[in-house]
């Protein structure tokens, strides 16, 4: 007799096309806590239910966070499967390789996946460009994201949610079949690759870079009204920043 309440934990929910968690877990819950306005049955939408911050203070940091990747497939996902990690690696690797050299690679820290497998990446990565430097990978990206000018996520999961219900400003390296996305996660997409938050190809990205070399032309570039106005959008679809939550969630235990 007792209600099971199950809680959205990452991003790439209700945003695939086909994804495990997001039907499997909404239909064995009697509730099911959201982190965007998803209009489905038992969904309730709390918000991201991380403890967030953002603070005014910056530094010339520029973080680049690793999607994690495993050796074999667990389960069916956008970028599940050897050759899409391959792919994944492959576009990393140029990009660094283009990296080599220039005062962006001064700045810029990678933020490896604390779990390992058989792909080795910090040797891949240096093999293409030594003057790579890594944050301690066991470290919280939550508690990372304050301490950096720019973000650079490798894949719109949990990680970009978390930067864009901050504001913080934010890039997004996006090599995976678009297709494999719902209409309306497509459709926001192709928007954010319109105006340069989201890129298909490394040299894209480094070009992006390239424009944003200082803090004040990043704050710019970022605040523009209609690049806010669609960041505004998304995150009210798909990772809002709640600071009610805790206040609502005990509302949605005391209902009967």
């Amino acid at each position: 007799g007792s209600s099971l309440i199950l809680a959205q934990h990452g991003g790439a929910y209700f945003q695939h096309k086909l994804h495990f968690s997001s039907i499997y877990e909404v239909k064995i819950s009697d509730k099911y806590l959201s982190w965007g306005n998803i209009k489905k049955k038992k969904v309730i939408p709390i918000g991201v239910i991380k403890n967030l911050s953002n603070t005014s203070k910056r530094s010339n940091k520029i973080i680049l966070e690793l999607r994690k990747r495993t050796g074999y497939i667990g389960e069916i996902k956008i970028d599940s499967g050897f050759l899409e990690s391959k792919k994944y690696f492959n576009d990393l690797c140029t990009f660094f390789s283009l990296l080599k050299g220039k005062k962006i690679c001064e700045n810029l820290f990678i933020k490896l996946h604390q779990s390992k497998s058989f792909w080795y990446e910090k040797k891949q990565f240096l093999s293409h460009n030594s003057e790579l430097k890594f944050l301690d990978e066991k470290k919280s990206m939550i508690k990372e994201i304050n301490s950096a000018k720019l973000i650079i996520h490798t894949f719109c999961g949990t990680g970009h949610l978390e930067c864009l219900a901050i504001n913080k400003p934010t890039l997004i390296l996006f090599v995976h079949n678009l297709n494999l996305l719902n209409d309306k996660s497509k459709n926001y997409l192709k928007k954010f690759i319109r105006l340069g938050i989201v890129h298909r190809t490394p040299e894209s990205l480094l070009k992006m870079l390239e424009s944003l070399d200082n803090n004040k032309s990043i704050e710019k570039w970022w605040n523009l009204k209609k690049r806010q106005n669609l960041l505004k959008k998304y995150r009210e679809d798909f990772g809002f920043f709640n600071k009610e939550k805790i206040s609502n969630l005990k509302d949605i235990i005391n209902e009967k």
